[in-house]
């Protein structure tokens, strides 16, 4: 509804383009947006409504890595991984990833990183916990063996889209 906030609307390929600049200052954690077309005669044709979320900082992982560094091979189907995430808004979606790669002579082996999506609970101070145990040799079309390395690494995205970032 705020005008002033609006940059260019354009009509591109087929397509109703809004561009906006939310102010710095702003308090609000979102912005509704909703966009409408009239024809000349005024005759409301369609809209569309969104929400923008804002926010200032990336989520922070917290990560005790003294049980990864070292993995047994007979223990690769019940890794534990456990942790925090710091974030400063409400998340919508509270979903973390585990990713591994299989590496063997310096090559990965699958095409895709293998994933295992974990859920994260809210407690107090901004703070989301998980803990789940992850299967890693749930590797369909690629056995692990002798002398494989396991690359893994966690991700997530936030309400804006900004990427996790942390140490362990």
């Amino acid at each position: 509804n705020d005008t002033e906030l609006i940059e260019s609307i354009k009509f591109e390929d087929g397509q109703i383009r809004c561009e906006f600049t939310i102010p710095n200052n702003s308090a609000l954690d979102s912005f509704q947006v909703e966009l409408w077309s009239i024809s000349s005669q005024g005759n409301h044709y369609s809209s569309n409504t969104g929400h923008v979320y804002i926010d200032k900082s990336s989520p922070l992982l917290l990560l005790e890595l003294k049980d990864l560094l070292q993995l047994f091979s007979s223990d690769l189907n019940r890794i534990f991984f456990e942790g925090t995430v710091i974030e400063t808004s409400a998340l919508i979606h509270n979903e973390l990833v585990v990713n591994w790669n299989i590496i063997r002579n310096g090559s990965i082996q699958n095409e895709m990183p293998y994933t295992h999506n974990m859920s994260l609970t809210k407690s107090a101070n901004d703070n989301y916990q998980f803990g789940e145990f992850v299967n890693l040799t749930d590797t369909p079309n690629n056995d692990i063996i002798e002398g494989d390395e396991l690359v893994i690494w966690l991700s997530m995205k936030d309400n804006s889209g900004q990427e996790m970032f942390g140490f362990g």
